[in-house]
């Protein structure tokens, strides 16, 4: 299947009378719109089948289609805008007071990792687990987001940031950033312990021993433990590809797999990195910015308005 936009289709193949080797109008009506937006049909259904199912919960015609048409607009006008990928660690998320895992002074000199955050760990003591992880997550209800999310979540009016985050935290989401990937899971999520896509947001409350998913099986945190692999790792590199520009902050770069999505940026990107380590970078499209994340934040958010917003997104 052709997975380029349906302008990119009619030109590549001409001779052909794609709209017409659809089954039904509906699908025909949709490739012909995607055409004229020039977005992948795929997207297009995506945005369109979104606001179906709100219709269906409830809304009147009239505010889907009001809803409908302002997504697409807000799509399109992505197009005008570089697209900034910002892989997002523990750093970020200290300063606002969650105690980062590593390094001196981290969780994983309090407690052994693997009893608490490790596939092992689970099936050895899952109450252990539960315990711990529900204490991370009323911890989290009480802690904001610091001005270098707020600063990432602004940046969107100005390009189109895409955060892909090791952090199982929601002070992203809180500051207002909309398009993120939790690569290492969710802490305020639980998922089925035999089937892992049935996840179910369970805010700041607790996972007791007996709660059941949708399924029947009991529920386990919506977190990557030690011990499992990072099944949103295919995805980030997809997004790494398509990067105009790389922001890192809030991480070393130390934890695999996560850390060798660098390898993925194409060789005239820039890469960002806010670290106030002094460790130097050998690879020549990286500038250091070695300060916290808030204070490096400030500094490359004018940075990026003063040197990299294209005519359409300059304020």
């Amino acid at each position: 299947m052709f997975e380029g936009t349906a302008i990119e289709a009619s030109k590549a193949f001409p001779q052909y009378d794609w709209f017409a080797s659809f089954e039904t109008k509906e699908a025909a009506g949709i490739a012909r719109n995607a055409m004229i937006l020039d977005i992948p049909v795929e997207t297009y259904k995506l945005i369109r089948n979104r606001f179906l199912d709100k219709d269906k919960k409830g809304s009147n015609c009239l505010q889907k289609t009001e809803l409908f048409n302002e997504t697409i607009q807000k799509q399109t006008k992505m197009k005008d805008k570089k697209k900034i990928v910002v892989f997002s660690g523990a750093g970020i998320s200290t300063e606002s007071g969650i105690e980062t895992y590593r390094g001196a002074g981290g969780v994983w000199e309090k407690m052994d990792a693997m009893k608490v955050a490790s596939y092992e760990g689970w099936y050895n003591n899952p109450e252990l687990m539960q315990k711990y992880h529900n204490e991370r997550r009323k911890q989290l209800e009480r802690i904001m987001p610091n001005e270098a999310h707020y600063i990432l979540a602004e940046l969107e009016q100005y390009f189109d940031v895409v955060i892909v985050t090791q952090n199982v935290d929601n002070l992203h989401e809180r500051a207002g950033s909309t398009k993120l990937l939790h690569l290492h899971g969710e802490i305020t999520k639980a998922r089925s312990v035999v089937h892992s896509d049935l996840v179910i947001d369970i805010g700041y409350n607790e996972i007791n021993p007996g709660d059941k998913a949708p399924d029947g099986y009991p529920l386990r945190p919506h977190v990557v433990w030690f011990g499992e692999c990072v099944p949103s790792i295919p995805m980030a590199i997809d997004l790494f590809l398509e990067a105009e520009i790389v922001v890192v902050v809030g991480t070393s770069l130390q934890v695999y797999p996560a850390a060798g999505l660098l390898k993925y940026i194409k060789p005239d990107v820039p890469i960002y990195i806010i670290d106030p380590d002094k460790s130097n970078y050998q690879d020549k499209r990286i500038i250091k910015i070695t300060e916290k994340a808030i204070v490096g934040m400030r500094m490359l958010r004018k940075f990026l308005l003063e040197n990299h917003l294209t005519n359409k997104s300059k304020p």
